[in-house]
């Protein structure tokens, strides 16, 4: 069992068949597939994949998302994607499969595992100055927000907000929502950043936000969206 040499696993996100756990700041672990092909239950001790990259320790891991079948692992400084190195041969017992971190970009970070979903197998999320987009391929990390990234800059986005804000995926309509701070002392995510995505791959973006008076226009206060 997994709680027999891991204390908790966070952060989990399903991609390749597998289950992906951050299980430390820089570390996590993938579930098994072997004789009796997906097993989302099982992790192999040695089932362990690394996520330093330039910044070493000073980088932690914040969230994993996925592009297309692509684990991709957000972080403060930086994001990356895991790339698996063989494939699986079901006539062992074990898992002969391995999943090699790859750093994608070393100067954008992510805001938070909880603002970030996927569009048309292109994996979004939001960072401290814009938001972006990546395929999980070298260098592919393109800045999608360029018209509100000044307001993006200003938001606020402290330790305890972080871990508040929150985003949905209309892919009926084709919008995404990030539930978002409008400053660092706001107390509730009090404004809405939506992304059109009608013209994909240009997103066009609006801001749901209070009007001038609050009593009487409080704006959308969202605890969380799905």
């Amino acid at each position: 069992r997994l709680a027999d040499y891991v204390v908790k696993g966070n952060y989990a996100v399903f991609a390749d068949n597998r289950l992906f756990l951050q299980t430390g700041n820089n570390e996590g672990r993938y579930s098994k597939i072997g004789l009796n092909r997906v097993m989302p239950e099982s992790f192999q001790v040695q089932a362990l994949y690394s996520t330093l990259g330039v910044h070493g320790d000073a980088d932690k891991m914040v969230g994993q998302a996925k592009a297309g079948e692509l684990p991709i692992i957000l972080k403060e400084r930086s994001v990356g994607v895991l790339l698996r190195q063989g494939n699986s041969d079901f006539s062992l017992a074990f898992d002969n499969v391995r999943y090699e971190y790859q750093e994608l970009s070393a100067e954008h970070g992510a805001v938070s595992h909880w603002a970030a979903t996927e569009v048309l197998g292109e994996c979004i999320f939001l960072g401290y100055e814009n938001v972006y987009g990546t395929r999980g391929q070298k260098g592919d990390l393109r800045p999608v927000a360029d018209e509100i990234s000044s307001t993006i800059r200003s938001l606020g986005f402290t330790a305890a907000q972080r871990k508040k804000v929150s985003c949905a995926n209309n892919s009926r309509y084709k919008y995404v929502i990030f539930s978002v701070f409008s400053s660092s002392s706001a107390t509730s995510p009090d404004w809405q950043l939506v992304g059109d995505y009608q013209a994909y791959p240009r997103i066009r973006w609006s801001i749901y936000r209070s009007g001038t008076n609050t009593n009487t226009h409080p704006g959308w206060k969202v605890g969380c969206l799905f």
